[in-house]
């Protein structure tokens, strides 16, 4: 009883420190968890919000208020923790790698990667300590002026019992509290979470009875209330592509679906009078993309762009055409001396991609039809980027297109919102008022960016104008062409606009929104792209009517369902099925499997977590 009392103690004390610890980081708000070591268990607070803690207790609505407080409990690292000792004891002039580790050692609480999971004999004796702390009939002899508020706690657990038990938890229960308690005398509030599986038959499952029935609500089954949430990937199981903009990211277009509804009859049942919510984080560069063919010529000026800073450029090794650039200028140029009466030639159609099927490349013309009324400097553009291979390319082909309009043979019209330099030249061939320009230096290449700017700028407009999607007014940041906005910045608000193309597509392509709910998805998009234009990987959410998603949560089985129970005697539990592994601290459970194509109705592997909470009175 001696050491028991020492224990508790000891634990109210480090409880104390990590408290301050806790109130110095936000005084300082320097964003750091706060921690602390309690024999071998490290404690970490943080918030119930947080969305790792969201992760531990399934995305249930058992917790509490977003600013309550939860410690966080597993195995300290005794290699690390004695590693951060030494170096404390190191001379000064280490002060900045001490810093360097010792941050990293305190942010580790952050990372749900690193959990060292306890065993569930250790999680009930610690659990024991805080309900004991926490009791306000407690008769114990303890140092008074340790004695504080304890917050609640979760323990990572290993999963090694009977009963696979991942997270165990507890939370104070003040008397009369909780809108599903009624009038309660001081208690605690236990919480379960096991892990088990993958399952492959519907037979291993509990049944909706079974779940209440295990919840202790059964024999009041009328005032019991369940409700199910089912999330759908319509995008991203079968997009492995990561960004070409950014490989370092490793992330790829994600498009979910999610549904909540009342009154569950049966696991795994379709939803019915739901409320449901689309996520969009469409990436560019993603090589599935309808607008993929837009992103490699962006991504083609941006690299010319980038070249204007280091004056050094990646070329395109593939050889696309059997003709050179120079004979392909020549030709371009024999067309446009015909003049507008010219007999059009037939376009030739964009080459099929690696990976892509006619199907693919047949919605991909679909949705982002090509502009057949290029103007000149655009066509050339479109011939240059797509061709060259060296530099000398591009002074060949301006030599070419200069010597035409000296010549005056060639004169050829450019809109009057071209201010390129190009446009400019041509417009002063009219009058045979040409300026000489160097055409062997940096001018070359910033000429070639211009007229890719202002091909892509009309094709972008294009796009969201004949689709109705937005008015040409509410397009005039990404398309500013005033000279307060350089060329350098220009292209940056084209790829924030490419952005937006990326979400009006998933749109179309992947969850066939009607115009009205395509529309909200890209004001949003050209809202939040404005104020955020290097932010490629932002989740746009949207809610939507049942009836239209309808064809979707039909067609596709759900990466997680879930079904929640509530009874009024203070019980609460949930059961949750995904095809993803829940908590990846649990050893045992393969997490390789899964469920492959979820538009198939005849696969069926799912990993079961089952989350249980009981509230008891103090003695």
């Amino acid at each position: 009883m001696k050491n028991f009392t020492a224990d508790i103690n000891e634990f109210l004390a480090t409880i104390k420190e990590l408290l301050s610890s806790e109130s110095q980081n936000t005084s300082v708000n320097n964003g750091k968890t706060s921690s602390a070591v309690f024999k071998d268990f490290k404690f970490c607070l943080t918030n119930y919000s947080s969305k790792e803690v969201s992760e531990l207790m399934l995305e249930s609505n058992q917790r509490p208020a977003k600013n309550s407080k939860v410690v966080l409990v597993q195995k300290e690292d005794l290699l690390k923790h004695l590693e951060k000792e030494d170096i404390s004891l190191n001379d000064e002039s280490m002060e900045e790698t001490e810093g360097t580790l010792g941050d990293s050692i305190r942010n580790e609480g952050e990372d749900s990667s690193l959990r060292d999971p306890v065993s569930v004999d250790e999680a009930r004796y610690l659990l024991s300590i805080h309900n004991l702390c926490t009791n306000p009939n407690r008769s114990l002899t303890l140092d008074k002026s340790t004695e504080l508020t304890v917050p609640d706690m979760l323990v990572i657990c290993d999963g090694k019992d009977n009963e696979n038990i991942a997270v165990m938890g507890c939370s104070s229960v003040k008397a009369g509290s909780g809108d599903h308690r009624g009038q309660w005398s001081p208690g605690v509030s236990v919480t379960t979470v096991s892990c088990f599986g993958p399952v492959t038959s519907k037979s291993s499952l509990l049944t909706v009875d079974q779940v209440i029935q295990q919840s202790g609500s059964l024999a009041n089954k009328e005032s019991v209330s369940t409700t199910a949430f089912a999330q759908y990937e319509i995008v991203g199981m079968s997009y492995h592509e990561v960004s070409m903009l950014d490989v370092a990211s490793q992330t790829h277009t994600s498009v979910t679906m999610d549904c909540s509804w009342d009154n569950v009859k049966g696991m795994l049942e379709r939803p019915h009078s739901a409320m449901c919510n689309v996520h969009v984080c469409a990436v560019a560069g993603d090589m599935r993309s309808a607008a993929h063919s837009m992103y490699r010529e962006l991504a083609t000026l941006v690299g010319f762009t980038e070249g204007l800073k280091t004056e050094e450029l990646e070329w395109n090794t593939k050889e696309s055409s059997k003709e050179s650039v120079e004979e392909a200028v020549a030709r371009l140029i024999e067309k446009e001396k015909q003049g507008p009466q010219r007999k059009p030639e037939p376009k030739p159609q964009t080459p099929i991609q690696d990976g892509e099927t006619d199907l693919d490349s047949l919605l991909r013309c679909y949705v982002i039809p090509e502009r057949q009324d290029l103007y000149f400097s655009e066509s050339l553009w479109t011939t240059l980027w797509s061709t060259a291979t060296c530099y000398d390319d591009f002074i060949r082909a301006f030599s070419l297109v200069f010597s035409e309009l000296r010549k005056g043979e060639l004169q050829p019209i450019v809109h009057g919102d071209n201010q390129s330099t190009l446009a400019k030249m041509i417009r002063a061939s009219y009058q045979q008022e040409m300026n000489k320009i160097n055409i062997e230096g940096v001018d070359n290449l910033t000429m070639l960016v211009e007229i890719g700017l202002d091909k892509l700028r009309r094709d972008y407009t294009n796009f969201f104008i004949a689709s109705e999607l937005t008015t040409l007014n509410q397009l005039q940041w990404y398309v500013k062409t005033s000279e307060s906005c350089g060329i350098i910045e220009q292209v940056s608000r084209l790829r924030a606009l490419h952005n937006v193309l990326e979400v009006a597509v998933v749109s179309v392509t992947s969850l066939k929104l009607p115009p009205e709910h395509r529309r909200s998805l890209v004001r949003s998009a050209l809202i939040y792209y404005q104020s955020h234009p290097e932010d490629d990987c932002h989740t746009f959410s949207q809610p939507v009517e049942a009836t239209i998603l309808q064809p979707l949560y039909t067609s596709y089985q759900p990466s997680v369902w879930r079904l929640n129970v509530k009874g009024n005697a203070g019980t609460c539990s949930s059961y949750q099925l995904s095809v993803k592994q829940p908590l990846q601290h649990v050893i045992g459970i393969n997490p390789d499997m899964s469920m492959g194509d979820l538009t198939s109705g005849e696969t069926f592997c799912y990993h079961v977590a089952h989350s249980r909470e009981n509230t008891v009175s103090f003695l």
